[in-house]
């Protein structure tokens, strides 16, 4: 009796966790959304290095989701870069662009 208390694993390991990726798609969710707000209190404070930050992040987490709000906030971050002097971002840009395009080719 007292073994076979020993081997009953407890309720919390009972449950099933959902899967990673149902995980993932919640975060990338989460992250797209906090990402738009700041993208838009970025325009409403006038701020082009606000923009391209949050066109830069926002560009990233919807790249396997969404492939035409990626590509537009990548074409938009490049285009701010451009106009800032942002040599950092610029090159940033540019290796989003060449991600987005590997990843249409598969």
């Amino acid at each position: 009796e007292q073994h076979e208390a020993r081997t009953q694993s407890p309720p919390l390991f009972n449950k099933t966790p959902p899967p990673l990726h149902t995980q993932a798609l919640d975060q990338l969710d989460s992250a797209a959304e906090q990402h738009e707000s700041a993208l838009r209190y970025a325009i409403r404070m006038s701020s082009l290095a606000g923009e391209s930050l949050a066109c830069a992040h926002l560009g990233a987490v919807k790249r396997r989701a969404d492939a035409a709000t990626a590509k537009a906030c990548t074409e938009r971050r490049l285009l701010l870069a451009r106009t800032l002097g942002d040599m950092h971002g610029k090159s940033d840009a540019y290796l989003q662009v060449r991600g987005q395009r590997n990843t249409m080719a598969n």
